[in-house]
């Protein structure tokens, strides 16, 4: 025997509903409320651009396939500046340092961890 039931709120706000299934219709009914809750909050809700400087942005919001999307339009910054020689990125003094400090520090672990491995003890 097949059963198949129905759900419409008309049916579940009568009363219709077989005992068996009335916490499930229950659960799909509350499930489509929030779905409904949920379009309405994204269907209303406003959207506002500002910049820091107060300069003009903007943003608006459609319906893309059926999803919420927002455009926004924000002005191109000024420049920024020139970075720096050993300012704003090393030196070749610093990178022969910071090579060496490595190389050292590698070596090192890779002693250690040699030890480790010929002592038995990894």
């Amino acid at each position: 025997c097949v059963y198949q039931t129905y759900i419409s709120e008309s049916l579940a706000k009568v009363g219709n509903v077989p005992e068996a299934q009335k916490a499930w219709v229950d659960e799909v009914l509350a499930a489509a409320s929030r779905a409904v809750a949920a379009q309405n909050a994204n269907e209303s809700m406003t959207v506002s651009a500002k910049t820091a400087d107060d300069s003009d942005a903007s943003v608006s919001k459609s319906l893309k396939d059926g999803a919420v999307h927002l455009e926004f339009s924000i002005p191109r910054g000024e420049t920024g500046r020139t970075p720096e020689f050993g300012v704003d990125y090393w030196t070749e003094e610093h990178q022969n340092a910071m090579n060496a400090l490595i190389k050292v520090m590698v070596s090192t672990e890779v002693s250690e961890q040699l030890g480790v491995i010929e002592n038995g003890s990894y």
